[in-house]
């Protein structure tokens, strides 16, 4: 799944989804260096997602999202 698939699918997220999606990526955890770093990570997944590596569906995702959203401290 491309990061611009993913983008669409949000809008598929029930409100609560969406607000505990909104809450984990505005946390002060992210500043703006941990941001850029983020970032630089998510283009170079996006890069090897399309060298033939794992690509996620949308319910494996989901399920990502749900396991690090649930960990203790979210």
């Amino acid at each position: 799944m491309s990061f611009a698939e993913l983008l669409a699918e949000v809008k598929n997220l029930s409100q609560s989804e969406k607000e505990v999606l909104r809450s984990f990526l505005s946390e002060d955890l992210l500043n703006q260096e941990e941001s850029e770093e983020f970032l630089t990570q998510l283009d170079s997944d996006a890069a090897h997602g399309d060298a033939g590596n794992k690509v996620y569906t949308i319910e494996e995702t989901r399920e990502m999202v749900k396991s690090v959203v649930a960990r203790p401290g979210r």
